[in-house]
């Protein structure tokens, strides 16, 4: 802004308030001709004098306009950052909720998998042990059979042989319930009811 305003064909220092005073006094008491020059050039400055103030009143509120669209500029950025930064924990939090939901349901699915596996293995455990039964429970059988043969081979050769030692009662028992599971005729077939 420059420090001077050319007016009535005269350049005047411009100061806080306007015009410089002391200039303005010494060109009116020069130009003081007649009283009517006087008065209009007192109403010419005065007009400008005002002009001047309304300027530097525009000026002034301007800026302060301008300092505060500046203030709520600022203020309107942070309150968009921080609703976009509670968007973006909203959005987290959603993203780790599905995220959840997806590995429950990746566990469910394998825990299912593995429940029909193993089922479908235990199936085939239980079709192998049902048609491995009747051989192992031939085997059985015949080894039985094969002792309870060989104890009375030596029951009867004992007893044509004059001995101190004979049978314990326990020992009939057991050969006895050995020859009844060898034919089957227990209370129930013990090999079916074991599967």
């Amino acid at each position: 802004m420059s420090n001077h305003r050319e007016l009535l064909g005269r350049r005047f220092r411009i100061v806080e308030n306007g015009l410089d005073p002391d200039e303005v006094t010494e060109y009116l008491m020069k130009e003081m001709g007649s009283s009517d020059t006087t008065f209009q050039h007192l109403e010419q400055f005065s007009a400008l004098e005002a002009a001047t103030k309304t300027i530097d009143d525009a000026i002034k509120q301007a800026k302060e306009l301008a300092e505060h669209a500046k203030m709520r500029a600022k203020a309107e950025v942070a309150q968009q950052r921080a609703q976009a930064m509670e968007e973006a924990k909203m959005q987290a939090a959603e993203i780790i909720e599905q995220a959840r939901k997806g590995c429950a349901s990746l566990i469910d699915s394998t825990s299912d998998i593995l429940i029909k596996t193993l089922d479908g293995v235990l199936e085939k455990a239980k079709s192998q042990i049902s048609a491995n039964l009747p051989r192992i429970r031939d085997n059985f059988e015949k080894a039985v059979e094969k002792e309870r043969k060989q104890k009375e081979t030596d029951s009867k050769e004992s007893a044509d042989e004059p001995s101190n030692s004979q049978s314990t009662p326990e020992e009939t028992d057991d050969m006895e319930n050995a020859a009844s599971v060898a034919k089957g005729e227990s209370n129930g077939d013990p090999w079916r009811n074991s599967i």
